[in-house]
């Protein structure tokens, strides 16, 4: 029981740090992702918070792995356009209902966050759990034009990719939440025509991929 607390409270702790607002003003879809996946980083490579998490080798060690890894500077960073769309026209034409704006406003910022946990889940459950736990979220203040936007990050000293999500709320406001993607097939992935070939693949054929600078 004792630990059980100790887990709730550390998790409160250490994630609601990545869901508080940010006074900083006119802070780029670009930064902010960057700042996320660096505090994700952070609970990778922190033995404590990993051990109040995890008690099994095989996560322990992945968590080592991911956060010895140096995510200072992206190699790229790529925009994939459309994404959300895909996904609603994939699942009105399976399910055979046509979805409301109004559902799909309220439904858009957990629509693409499991669009990550697809490609995840491909690894296995123990990778899941882990990319599960290594995620992070905050609201700040963004003129982003559009809805939502989503950021593929890939560092030239890592073999793991982040997914970032950022979604317009009201007076300014975007939320973001960062994912990081633990998928053997995935991660071996470097061009942008790599990726593109792999969601067409994976019936995201009608997605585009845009890089992003600074």
């Amino acid at each position: 029981m004792k630990k059980s607390i100790l887990l709730l409270l550390t998790l409160v702790l250490t994630f609601s740090v990545g869901c508080s607002s940010s006074k900083e003003e006119n802070i780029s879809l670009y930064q902010r992702g960057l700042d996320l996946i660096n505090e994700i980083d952070y609970i990778a490579e922190n033995e404590e918070i990993v051990k109040l998490i995890y008690s099994d080798e095989y996560s322990l060690a992945l968590c080592q792995k991911i956060g010895a890894y140096d995510y200072g500077e992206p190699k790229a960073v790529y925009e994939i356009e459309n994404l959300l769309d895909v996904i609603y026209n994939f699942v009105e034409n399976e399910s055979n209902v046509n979805l409301q704006q109004e559902a799909k406003d309220i439904m858009r910022k957990k629509t693409v966050n499991s669009f990550t946990s697809l490609i995840n889940a491909q690894n296995g459950a123990k990778d899941l759990a882990v990319a599960s736990i290594l995620s992070k979220g905050s609201a700040f203040k963004n003129n982003m034009t559009g809805n939502t936007k989503t950021y593929l990050y890939t560092f030239e000293q890592s073999e793991y990719k982040f997914i970032v999500t950022f979604v317009s709320e009201s007076k300014g406001v975007v939320s973001a939440e960062a994912n990081i993607i633990i998928n053997d097939e995935f991660n071996k992935l470097d061009k942008i025509e790599d990726f593109k070939s792999y969601l067409d693949k994976a019936n995201f054929n009608d997605v585009n991929l845009v890089e992003v600078t600074k």
